[in-house]
């Protein structure tokens, strides 16, 4: 009875934990990859709609879409590691390998992003030698750039320091990465129900008519 006690418990566990991760709590990587779309739109749609002259406000859309649309990034590559742990799943680690192949860095960007009130004084772990690789640059600022082919403008590029990030490429992938995250938290969610539900019933002798 122990033993079907502890696989009980490590199930409801797992089941509860799967349940909190996702979109019915309004968090998951289901939700960050709703605001990555809708930043991606509204960081695009600012950017091709400046002129010669920019406006302060356009100038500061700009820039506070692109930082938000690192977070977003970010958050949704938390998430996934969380269900990857919670699971072992081979699929969720191959979506995130092909999100690793276009956007290595965007955890590092993130980091960057988050602590840029200390990277802009000289202040940032990376610059203190307390952290790697070393930013030799004592004052970080963020630069926004994008090419033009065809007079089709491509995804932004956000720059710090020695990080970049395409911002297009990076939402894309982490949307689709998002998707595979939720299908495997699903997937999972509903098998440790089934295993709690199959050691209660071995540990208190219950069967299903009475569940």
């Amino acid at each position: 009875m122990q033993d079907d006690e502890a696989i009980e418990r490590a199930a409801i566990h797992k089941a509860a934990a799967l349940h909190n991760l996702g979109w019915e709590t309004g968090a998951g990587a289901t939700i960050w990859a709703r605001a990555i779309s809708g930043l991606l739109e509204r960081h695009e749609a600012v950017r091709d709609g400046m002129g010669q002259q920019i406006a302060l406000e356009e100038w500061e859309r700009l820039h506070s879409t692109a930082l938000l649309l690192v977070v977003a990034i970010d958050q949704v590559l938390l998430f996934e590691r969380r269900v990857r742990k919670l699971t072992g799943d081979a699929e969720l680690a191959k979506a995130r390998a092909r999100f690793d192949a276009v956007g290595p860095r965007a955890e590092a960007v993130r980091d960057l992003v988050a602590h840029l009130d200390e990277y802009a004084i000289g202040a940032g772990r990376r610059q203190t030698g307390h952290d790697g690789p070393p930013i030799t640059d004592p004052y970080l600022s963020t630069q926004v750039w994008w090419g033009v082919d065809d007079g089709v403008p491509q995804g932004t590029v956000l720059s710090l320091g020695a990080e970049d990030l395409n911002l297009r490429t990076a939402a894309n992938a982490a949307i689709a990465l998002a998707e595979v995250t939720d299908r495997v938290r699903a997937k999972n969610l509903q098998r440790a129900e089934v295993e709690a539900n199959e050691a209660f019933r071995r540990t208190w002798g219950a069967d299903e008519a009475n569940l």
